[in-house]
């Protein structure tokens, strides 16, 4: 598929082999299917892609993966270097490992590490063991974490990014690349910055409408909304996930140029190939006439979970399978408990990215029930509504514009209040009593999964890479 695509396009792939893109993502980059499958896609092309995350204890510092490097550094922002009563290193440069030692240390280790030494990862300006006496030492963490600690987490978010810029930037200086991609509004800043130097050019790929998304306090809303006021009409290209952010990225900012719509559509290819076997229901031990309703993914905040477990008690048949895991994943399983519902909702483990779509073909109905916390939700087009679509699932979504836009084109199911569990069990009962609508909108997803899959979104990556080739 990748090769077909490369000769279609109207930049030669010799052309590209050699171009250095260099991707910043401020996680550890092992399970980020949307980094990971526009780097796999570059360097299928002839990229020659690295990209720089978070090292965390399931990491470790350098690997290959697919053709890309990804390197991984060390969060120790200057907070957490004071709450430890390292002086030392605060006021000295940024020392790192050479990229080539990198490579030749940790270039040939196939299996992740997790153990002390990976949490020390070998990166010089890690916990200096001679900054000062272990007394001295102890002092002054105490000092600092009583005097210091509440002021300081007011800007945690922005001393992590800062650090994070602070030692990619290193890297970028020892090995310049022609594209920087930040992924998310917090890495664009080093890209662009790193960009500087050489001149060269800027991809911001905007993940979420970041300012929007829950959680955030009023003093981040605002540095985010400059920082996005600053960077988004300055980069070379805007990328973002479906048409309602770009629309709104445009008003807020003035944007000349629209950005470039990359949906998080799923792999399928050779690697990932459909069976015909009842994977989930036989996993589960299910019978046959089990009617399932699957919410597949993270058990996260205002992903409307509790409302869709008090909705089993409206439900006339099936069950509601969670397939994820997550911070609320005790609090789930409680909330059952409390309602007694033991027999109409079941949990059980997430599965790799390569299973996934075998076990969602499963489901009768998959759900996807988020809150409106915040535009970030409302205009929500998740991972999974196009894991659905390419399992051949009919959906219930919530009443949002993009769930609509998409379930309604395709006449491909139903959407609900996800604020009422009645409203929700209302959508659900209407897909699960009724086989005639259920196998319509089972077939509808075929066309639709004609449209919504990686393939089509490589194409359009390529397309969008060749023009600032060419540019």
């Amino acid at each position: 598929m990748s090769k077909q695509i490369i000769v279609t396009l109207p930049i030669n792939s010799a052309m590209m082999r050699g171009t250095k893109v260099t991707m910043f993502v401020y996680n550890n980059c092992d399970k980020d299917a949307r980094v990971l499958k526009e780097a796999a896609s570059l360097v299928n092309a002839g990229y020659n892609v690295k990209i720089f995350a978070v090292l965390d204890k399931q990491t470790i510092p350098y690997e290959v993966r697919d053709g890309i490097e990804i390197i991984r550094v060390l969060k120790n922002p200057l907070h957490y270097r004071l709450f430890k009563g390292d002086i030392k290193s605060i006021f000295s440069r940024t020392k790192l490992k050479p990229l080539s030692e990198l490579r030749e240390e940790y270039g040939n280790k196939l299996v992740k590490e997790d153990n002390e030494d990976t949490q020390k990862l070998d990166q010089s300006e890690a916990l200096s063991q001679k900054s000062a006496s272990g007394l001295i030492k102890g002092f002054l963490r105490i000092f600092f974490r009583y005097t210091l600690k509440k002021p300081l987490m007011l800007v945690h978010k922005p001393l992590c990014f800062h650090d994070f810029y602070k030692k990619t930037k290193v890297y970028c200086l020892e090995e310049p690349s022609d594209i920087y991609h930040g992924h998310d509004l917090h890495t664009v800043p080093t890209a662009y910055k790193c960009a500087q130097p050489t001149n060269a050019k800027v991809v911001y790929d905007a993940h979420e409408l970041y300012t929007e998304m829950s959680g955030l306090k009023k003093i981040e809303r605002k540095l985010y909304t400059r920082l996005e006021r600053k960077y988004a009409p300055k980069v070379d290209q805007l990328i973002t996930v479906n048409q309602s952010i770009a629309e709104e990225l445009i008003e807020r900012y003035n944007l000349t140029k629209a950005p470039k719509i990359i949906f998080n559509c799923p792999e399928v290819n050779d690697k990932i190939t459909l069976t015909d076997e009842d994977v989930l229901r036989e996993r589960l031990k299910l019978s046959p006439s089990t009617k399932i309703v699957l919410y597949q993914g993270g058990f996260a905040p205002n992903r409307g979970l509790q409302n869709l477990i008090k909705s089993a008690q409206y439900l006339t048949e099936g069950v509601i399978v969670f397939m994820g895991w997550g911070n609320l994943e005790n609090e789930l399983k409680e909330l059952t408990q409390t309602l007694k519902l033991e027999d109409r909702v079941i949990f059980t483990p997430g599965v790799p990215q390569n299973e996934l779509l075998n076990n969602s073909k499963s489901a009768d109905v998959g759900v996807i029930p988020y809150q409106f916390v915040g535009l970030n939700n409302y205009y929500t087009s998740p991972n999974k509504l196009f894991e659905y679509i390419n399992a051949n699932v009919p959906i219930a979504g919530s009443d949002f514009p993009e769930l609509k836009r998409v379930i309604g084109k395709y006449n491909i199911g139903v959407t609900f209040d996800p604020e009422s569990p009645e409203s929700i069990a209302e959508s659900l009962n209407e897909v699960l009593a009724n086989d005639k609508l259920r196998t319509s909108y089972k077939a509808n997803t075929k066309q639709a999964a004609l449209d919504f899959r990686w393939e089509n979104e490589e194409e359009k990556l390529l397309n969008i890479y060749n023009e600032l080739i060419a540019s």
